[in-house]
C-alpha cells in the first residue's frame, strides 16, 4: 500500500492578513480595514494583538525616507466567526501603514500590514515616492449610478498619464490625457450598467526615457444577481 501528502511547515501556529477596502480615503473619512488570522491549513483562529497606525513622513529633498511617526495602537482580537472589521478615522492627509501584530503560543511575532493614502485638497505629493504610475480606486466593488473616484498618481512632478477608463480587447475605447502637477490627482467615473460585471482602467506615462503602466480590475456586479440560500 503507498500512499502520498504534503505537510506545511510554518515558522508560527498561525499567519495573519490585513486587507483595506479601499487604499484611500479623504480627511475625515473612515479608514475600513479587515484583519484574520488563519491556521496554515486556512482555518480561522482566534488571536490577541494590536492594530498600529503609523504616518510616512514622506521623503526629503534627495528621495531618502524620513520614516514614520506613531498615530495610535490599540488592542484587537480575531476569532473564528469571520474577519474581523474595524474603523479608523483619517484625520488629516498623508500616507499611513496599518499593521496588526500577534505572537502564537510559542511567542512568534505574527503581523501583517497594508498602506493607505489620505488626501485632500491640502495634500503634496511631491513629499512622497510613488510608482512609475498608479491607479488606486476608492472602493472595491461599484453599482450602476456610483461615482469611482479613482487616485491617479506619479512619480514625476508635472507628468502626462494617458488614462484609458474603457478597454476592449486592447483597445482604448475612452481615454484622456491628463496632467499631475501634484504628482498626483483624482479623476472622478461615472458608473454605468455598461460597465457591468466588470471593467479595466489603464494608465500609461513616460519618464526618463522608460515606459510605465497600471491597470486596475473594476468590478460591477449586475444587480439581481445575488442567490440567496
Amino acid at each position: 500500500v503507498k500512499g502520498t501528502g504534503a505537510v506545511s511547515v510554518t515558522r508560527s501556529a498561525f499567519v495573519a492578513s490585513l486587507e483595506l477596502e479601499a487604499a484611500w480615503a479623504r480627511p475625515g473619512d473612515d479608514v475600513s480595514l479587515v484583519v484574520a488570522t488563519l491556521s496554515p491549513d486556512g482555518a480561522l483562529m482566534p488571536a490577541h494583538g494590536t492594530l498600529r497606525v503609523d504616518e510616512i513622513l514622506g521623503v526629503t529633498d534627495n528621495g531618502a525616507v524620513r520614516g514614520e511617526q506613531l498615530v495610535e495602537e490599540k488592542p484587537l482580537a480575531t476569532d473564528t466567526n469571520g474577519p474581523t472589521r474595524t474603523r479608523w478615522r483619517a484625520p488629516k492627509t498623508g500616507q499611513y501603514r496599518f499593521t496588526f501584530s500577534a505572537k502564537d503560543k510559542e511567542g512568534n511575532d505574527v503581523k501583517a500590514s497594508a498602506v493607505a493614502w489620505v488626501v485632500g485638497p491640502d495634500f503634496v505629493g511631491e513629499k512622497y515616492r510613488f510608482a512609475g504610475v498608479e491607479i488606486v480606486p476608492d472602493k472595491r466593488v461599484y453599482q450602476p449610478g456610483d461615482v469611482a473616484r479613482l487616485l491617479v498618481s506619479a512619480d514625476e512632478k508635472d507628468a502626462s498619464v494617458l488614462l484609458a477608463t474603457k478597454v476592449d480587447n486592447g483597445y482604448l475605447v475612452d481615454w484622456r490625457v491628463i496632467t499631475l502637477p501634484n504628482k498626483t490627482t483624482i479623476v472622478e467615473l461615472p458608473i454605468t450598467k455598461e460597465h457591468t460585471p466588470n471593467f479595466f482602467v489603464e494608465a500609461t506615462t513616460v519618464a526618463n526615457g522608460q515606459l510605465f503602466d497600471d491597470a486596475r480590475e473594476m468590478f460591477v456586479p449586475p444587480q439581481g444577481s445575488e442567490l440567496n440560500v
